[in-house]
């Protein structure tokens, strides 16, 4: 019984299946230890999101066209959200 295609529950007469979708996924998807920031990066991820921010208020103030507040809300928003969902090393 598949649940969802990244979450199996196994039963056991279906027990091969979902080991080899559990394998698939496992090759398919990166280990969460290939993705990480340095604190070098994140210090720059971190400045373009407080530029992009001050550059957004700057833009929604002035009545500025509406492409520019996408572009740098998007931006602001992305930076942050890597900055605080990748984990850091400490090296």
């Amino acid at each position: 019984m598949v649940l969802f295609p990244f979450a199996c529950v196994t039963v056991t007469s279906c027990s091969h299946k979902a080991n080899l979708q559990t394998k698939f996924w496992e090759r398919l998807l990166l280990p969460i230890d290939a993705f990480y920031l340095t604190p070098l990066s994140a210090t720059l991820l971190f400045v373009v999101a407080i530029v992009s921010g001050y550059r957004y208020r700057w833009a929604w103030k002035r009545d500025a066209p509406n492409w520019q507040l996408w572009l740098y809300g998007s931006l602001a928003g992305s930076c942050l959200l890597i900055v605080g969902l990748v984990p850091m090393n400490p090296g």
